[in-house]
């Protein structure tokens, strides 16, 4: 099942769900498949950035990362066939929600799955199956930090391979064959958005071995330690982007966007 957000479709998906059916398709697909992670920022910038829209669009699984996405699907499902005043109040209403009764917003996805807690799950359920992963982005020390940790958590993850590199074309004959020599099936591409979809989109079908490529945005600064993540209870009741304020003064105008500018597109489009 799929429900659209501002045109593009998200898959209606809780955590465990999206784990399992991409485990499944690294076991037994034979075609190469592109993961997104999706959050409101990323939404704005695919109304102006069509390309990027477009790769959206296009994507096996779109996951919902970010609150803003379950109240943005909640309230087009309250106020479906109002205009106006009427459809502005709902949509007021449940932004208050969001702090006051957070199962509000969950009338279409029970919860919101972030790329780090989907790169976390993925690592530990593959371990069975030995599946060989690789990771590419983030810096040298991030990326050393985020191996060595994963593989104190789940002791039999198939790390075959990481790499920095960048989505510039230059370093794209050095990622392709580290990627090739890795036979990873699995790949995690941290360049941040909407760098690693498009990037995904453009080289997926060149890395023949490669099942699934997931862009993760931060998620290996998280897992290192470099940004750190907001307390559970702030995670659950969605609102891990006011600790993130707090934390960086200067993502002022990110949570802006997420916040305010996020709503306004999606209540008056």
């Amino acid at each position: 099942m799929r429900h659209k957000v501002l045109e593009i479709p998200f898959d209606v998906l809780t955590l465990a769900q999206a784990r399992d059916k991409i485990l499944d398709a690294l076991r037994k697909q034979d075609r190469q498949l592109h993961v997104a992670t999706p959050n409101p920022e990323m939404l704005l910038d695919a109304q102006i950035n069509k390309p990027f829209e477009k790769v959206l669009q296009g994507t096996w699984l779109n996951i919902p990362d970010g609150i803003g996405i379950l109240w943005a699907s909640s309230f087009e499902k309250a106020a479906e066939n109002k205009v106006g005043f009427s459809r502005a109040l709902i949509g007021l209403k449940l932004l208050l929600d969001v702090f006051f009764r957070p199962n509000k917003v969950r009338a279409v996805f029970k919860e919101r799955v972030t790329g780090t807690d989907l790169m976390q799950e993925l690592c530990n359920a593959s371990q069975p199956y030995n599946i060989p992963i690789f990771l590419l982005g983030s810096t040298s020390k991030n990326l050393k930090k985020t191996e060595e940790i994963l593989l104190q958590r789940y002791s039999k993850l198939n790390i075959a391979g990481k790499f920095t590199g960048t989505p510039n074309a230059r370093d794209w004959s050095e990622i392709k064959k580290r990627i090739d020599k890795s036979n990873a099936k699995l790949l995690f591409v941290a360049y941040g958005a909407p760098k690693q979809e498009l990037w995904i989109n453009k080289h997926l079908k060149e890395l023949t071995s490669v099942k699934v490529a997931i862009g993760i945005g931060g998620a290996f600064d998280y897992i290192a330690g470099k940004r750190l993540r907001a307390p559970t209870v702030f995670q659950k009741i969605g609102i891990e982007w006011l600790f993130r304020l707090l934390q960086q003064p200067s993502r002022i105008r990110r949570i802006y966007n997420a916040a305010v500018k996020f709503p306004f597109k999606v209540i008056f489009k």
